[in-house]
């Protein structure tokens, strides 16, 4: 026989053990190389990245339960997209006031139905007082909580079925967890129905983020 047929034919000896085991070794190390990268790769396709929360004001961080709450002018805009400060018929009541316990509020006068309207926009001091001042002035009992115009959010709604003793019709509506509020202050019925059409108020998903 040849000398290569001997080696497959003869007992192994130790250099011919050798031969065989080393290149074996190698390439299970190689392939046990291979499979942990291929792991890997899957893991990391599993983990899909997060992407940062675009929050109202336009920084981004890492939640969306991060992105800090609308606050002052600006922050009172974004939350009623309806409410423009720099219309002339608006004013700053804390300034006309300095008495008012907000943080912020506007009053500005539209024109609905051939009436002269008020609309107050304001952030609160909290919800649980808001409820409680909303309640003493249109009354507890007509109180209603609605769905916002997504239908994820809740808004307190209070809604008078008569004027007032000024002779006035009134509503106010309280974004649920959230301290935004917004009164309309009409002398009629449907000047107060056609105002508080062209309030805008952001539903709840996008008041700390944008959409």
């Amino acid at each position: 026989m040849s000398r290569a047929s001997d080696f497959f034919t003869q007992r192994p000896t130790r250099r011919r053990t050798v031969a065989v085991v080393a290149p074996l070794a190698v390439g299970l190390a190689v392939a046990a190389g291979y499979g942990a990268r291929l792991l890997q790769v899957e893991l990391d396709h599993d983990e899909p990245a997060t992407a940062p929360a675009l929050c109202w004001d336009g920084t981004q961080l890492d939640a969306v339960d991060t992105c800090p709450l609308p606050a002052g002018e600006v922050g009172l805009a974004w939350v009623f997209p309806s409410f423009l400060p720099e219309e002339l018929t608006c004013i700053d009541e804390l300034v006309a006031h300095p008495e008012y316990d907000r943080p912020v509020m506007w009053t500005c006068t539209v024109l609905a139905d051939g009436q002269a309207v008020d609309v107050t926009y304001s952030q609160v001091t909290g919800e649980t007082a808001a409820r409680r001042f909303f309640d003493n002035l249109h009354g507890e009992d007509v109180r209603q909580v609605v769905p916002d115009s997504s239908g994820v959010g809740q808004q307190y709604l209070w809604r008078p079925d008569a004027a007032d003793s000024a002779g006035r019709w009134e509503l106010s509506v309280l974004v649920q967890d959230y301290p935004y509020a917004v009164t309309v202050a009409a002398p009629t019925e449907a000047s107060l129905i056609d105002a508080y059409r062209e309030v805008e108020i952001r539903p709840a998903d996008e008041i700390t983020q944008r959409p």
